[in-house]
């Protein structure tokens, strides 16, 4: 199945609490099917994005981690999906904050302090928060 994108669709009381967890190390893309007019975008993860994070163990600069961020951003927030806390993801991203922290100016560290936190708290914290589904966590009437 290398470099096969896996599709999700989700009804319309969909929760993707089922197939997140299948999908957290593939390249795949969600969609929640409202009606045949009316889809909405969810979680998605890219064969790039897990590349990168696949280096993240191997940023040693700050221009490296700006390069990445974004994909980074994307594969933690799909691997996240539905989990309430990854501790060796976090130990990763605490050993790429002591690499990167105190080789840059103020400016540099301030923000890549804020995108690291960003990374650190779906790290810790887990990802819930998707239009489609609300996978780890129980719907309340």
């Amino acid at each position: 199945m290398k470099d096969q994108e896996k599709l999700n669709f989700v009804g319309r009381d969909g929760n993707l609490s089922v197939g997140a967890p299948y999908c957290r190390g593939c390249p795949n893309r969600s969609i929640q099917v409202l009606d045949a007019n009316n889809r909405i975008k969810g979680p998605s993860l890219s064969l790039d994005e897990i590349k990168a994070f696949d280096q993240l163990q191997s940023i040693n600069s700050i221009n490296q981690f700006n390069n990445l961020y974004d994909k980074l951003h994307s594969a933690i927030k799909a691997k996240q999906l539905g989990k309430n806390g990854y501790n060796n993801l976090m130990n990763i991203l605490n050993s790429l904050y002591s690499r990167i922290i105190n080789t840059k100016s103020v400016q540099q560290k301030i923000d890549f302090e804020k995108k690291w936190n960003e990374l650190y708290e779906m790290a810790s914290k887990g990802e819930h928060d998707f239009k489609i589904g609300t996978a780890g966590i129980k719907k309340t009437k």
